[in-house]
């Protein structure tokens, strides 16, 4: 049967000046170690899973509305504990005030599960679930391709669990952040960037003396696309100290950036990398160092036909203990665009960490085949 075309999302009106655009996931696949558990504990199952969208947007004069919903549904034949109902529901504003002042804000709340392996927590008979409240603004002042830009944000975010409080309760926490920003554009489509961060943490309990706060200062540069690049990069001092006498915080280097490279309109290569210092989710140290590189490559190998082929390699010292963690991830996915309503793919994704902990070891593979359908 013949293509019709690349597979393109369709909004559609439903009231004066407001659009709808709905779209649902489906994928079938299968895993070889559903909770990330070392080889001897590792469970297979099969996976299904949906992921609905619905996005409405509007706009005024040159302001921007939009309120979305995103769903996950993770069902395991094999595994009825790892099961999970994710979603969001999120509503941002762009607000172009005049020609130099904009404010971008942004407010969603979220209901999750912690899939099984990604904090250190003891597993309990059910997944870890939670809520958050999540909101930020941001105020820019600058018009576009003036000289100078400057930002300020402000955010908060709040998250709590509601099961297994046993282990969960001492990770219900309150975040607030502000951001200040200043550009300036020395280059017709390069900026060299001055940042300052300042987050607080303010855990409900505090008896693992997490409380503390998260200063980064940071320099660098983004640039606008330009015939084979477009990104940005910036290093600094981060500063992370907590309140209790008896933690260890961290001071030092810290980065964060990704580029973009396009040696052909029909090919892109991705590489971004970073590095930060967290809060444990267990008791595993004093925090956690981390650093990254990411790399990805996609090619357009028809208006219809793409692949793409990515590698993750994450290293962790848990600062306070004898734990290192390494771990890789290799992905290969090709989507077939079938009409303009409907993708087609397959992907398969293979996972390995290893850690001093030899109970933290793993690998995994995961295989899948899905569909997004639009209208």
């Amino acid at each position: 049967m013949p293509n019709s075309g690349a597979y393109a999302p369709k909004a559609l009106p439903i009231a004066d000046g407001v659009a709808l655009t709905p779209t649902l996931g489906v994928s079938l696949g299968h895993t070889d170690n559903v909770g990330l558990a070392p080889k001897a504990q590792a469970q297979r199952s099969g996976v299904i899973t949906l992921t609905p969208k619905l996005l409405a947007t509007t706009a005024y004069r040159a302001s921007r509305y939009a309120v979305g919903y995103q769903g996950e549904l993770i069902r395991y034949p094999s595994s009825s504990r790892d099961n999970a109902n994710n979603h969001e529901l999120a509503a941002t504003a762009e607000n172009v005030l005049d020609t130099r002042f904009a404010v971008n804000s942004r407010l969603s709340y979220q209901d999750k599960r912690d899939a099984a392996g990604t904090t250190d927590r003891a597993a309990g008979q059910e997944l870890d679930h939670w809520r958050g409240l999540n909101g930020a603004v941001l105020a820019r002042y600058g018009a576009p391709g003036a000289k100078g830009r400057l930002e300020l944000e402000l955010g908060a975010f709040d998250k709590k669990y509601v099961n297994n409080r046993t282990t969960t309760q001492d990770a219900d926490y309150l975040s607030t952040n502000l951001a200040a920003r200043f550009g300036v554009r020395v280059m017709p489509k390069t900026t060299v960037l001055v940042e300052y961060r300042n987050t607080r943490f303010d855990y409900k309990r505090n008896v693992q003396g997490l409380d503390g706060t998260e200063q980064r200062y940071l320099v660098g540069a983004e640039w606008e696309a330009t015939a084979l690049t477009s990104g940005s990069f910036k290093v600094g001092y981060l500063n992370k100290d907590y309140k209790s006498p008896t933690r260890t915080g961290f001071s030092g280097l810290t980065w964060e950036g990704g580029v973009s490279w396009k040696p052909l309109t029909y090919s892109t290569v991705d590489i971004s990398t970073g590095r930060s210092a967290t809060d444990p989710t267990g008791n595993n140290g004093d925090y956690i160092k981390s650093s990254f590189i990411a790399t990805s490559w996609t090619h357009q190998w028809a208006s219809y036909f793409s692949t793409r082929v990515s590698l993750v390699h994450n290293e962790s010292d848990y600062v306070g203990t004898a734990r290192q963690d390494k771990v890789d991830t290799l992905g290969f996915s090709a989507n077939y665009d079938f009409r303009r309503w409907v993708r087609l793919g397959a992907s398969y994704e293979y996972s390995k960490r290893s850690s001093t902990a030899a109970s933290f070891d793993y690998d995994r593979n995961l295989f899948s085949l899905f569909g997004e359908f639009a209208f």
